[in-house]
This record gives structure tokens, sequence and C-alpha cells, in this order.
């Protein structure tokens, strides 16, 4: 009878821990994409991160007849209510100032560290949207000479192209977090997954990944749990 109750529990207690395992954790889902506009310098095309520095790269092409000496990048990041942030980071242009030294008409692969996924879904947590749409765009250029190009300058608004229709439903479809949940968001870290690298050395116009939101460690929130 003994062996028959401790037999019950055990199924019992196997029933609970694969129940809890079969639960998974919300997630967010974030595109990446390199936005259409006009400046003498352009983001024509993107890599994905690796694991081992978790910065993409984005393929620069100067159309001026200038040497540049620093580029500035934004990253405009949208949610599925409408809703648009703009973040900018100088740290690229102090971090890897050679990659921004481009010839005239010249082309040429650079680190960004603003696309590094705990500053995009820590600047994009206030749209409490779990569906991301993130668009790179060439914010500013400082060239050799001392001139500068400013995108903004003299100008009321921005323009850059948004996703299409089928790029947000198809980045939307495995979010499952709520509004809640990614109003939630404390602070980013990296889970990396074989998987996790769509993109690989190739370049691409956008990639995607999906990042898992955890309980965050010795504080209230949530932490996202990105692959790069």
């Amino acid at each position: 009878m003994r062996t028959r109750a401790l037999a019950l529990l055990l199924i019992a207690f196997l029933g609970i821990v694969a129940a809890s395992l079969a639960i998974e954790d919300p997630s967010i889902s974030v595109l990446v994409r390199v936005g259409g506009q006009e400046g003498p310098v352009q983001a024509v095309g993107l890599k994905a991160p690796k694991r081992e520095d978790h910065y993409p790269l984005v393929h620069l092409r100067n159309t001026s007849a200038k040497q540049t000496a620093s580029i500035l990048i934004e990253a405009v990041i949208a949610g599925r209510g409408g809703k648009v942030v703009r973040i900018q980071s100088n740290s690229s242009n102090q971090l890897w100032p050679a990659e921004r030294a481009i010839p005239p008409g010249g082309d040429t692969w650079a680190h960004e560290a603003v696309l590094e996924s705990s500053h995009l879904v820590t600047g994009g947590k206030g749209l409490r949207s779990s569906c991301l749409q993130v668009t790179v765009l060439v914010l500013r250029v400082d060239f050799a000479d001392g001139t500068s190009w400013d995108r903004d300058q003299n100008k009321k608004g921005i323009s850059w192209t948004m996703p299409t229709h089928l790029d947000q439903e198809d980045t939307c479809k495995n979010a499952t977090a709520t509004e809640d949940q990614a109003g939630q968001i404390v602070g980013a870290g990296f889970r990396w997954s074989r998987l996790d690298n769509p993109a690989g050395d190739e370049e691409v116009d956008s990639y995607s990944f999906s990042c898992s939101l955890v309980p965050a460690k010795g504080r209230d929130g949530l932490t996202a749990m990105c692959p790069f």
C-alpha cells in the first residue's frame, strides 16, 4: 500500500515538473533593417552579430566626394501601436574610428554599438510592445575637411521607409509577452543558441531575433535574454 502511494506521489510530481517545463518564458521579437534614405553616407546592408562580440556590422557607403571622419548611426524603434523612439550612441566612433573614415565613393563594414540587443530592448521598453521594428539610419556625418551633414538640420520631421505589413506579421508571430511584461524590462543578457544567427556572414537587408523574458536577479522587473 505504501509502495503504491509513493508511486502515485512520484507520478504526480513528474507531472508537475513536465507541466512547468512546458510553460515557456514570455518573449519579444525584434526586426532590424536598413532604411531607404538619401544622404552623403547611406546604410545599405547588415550582418547579424557574432556570438563573440555581440555587435552587428553595418555596410556604409560614402556617395560624396569627401573623406568622412565620423558617422553617427541612429536606431528608430517602432512598436505595435505605431509609437517610435530614437536612440543613438557615439561609442562606435570612439571604439572603431578607422571604420568611420571612408574615402570618397568608398564602402566599408563598420561595427555599430547602438544596435546591440541590450540597447534595442531597453531603449524600446517604453513602447510596451512585444514586437519591435528597428530601422537603421545615418543621422550625422562629419567630414575630414571640417564640414558636416545632419539629416534633421532645417527639417521639421524625419522620413524613412518603415517595415512592410509582411515584415511586421512575420516578426510578430512568435512574440508572446504582454504589454505589461514588455514594460517591465529592466535589463538584458545573452543566451546563445546555434539557431539564433539567421544571417550568418551574409549581407542582408534585415535580420530578426527573439528574447525571452525572465525574472531579474536582485530586483523587480524582467531581464531580456537575447542571442546576441
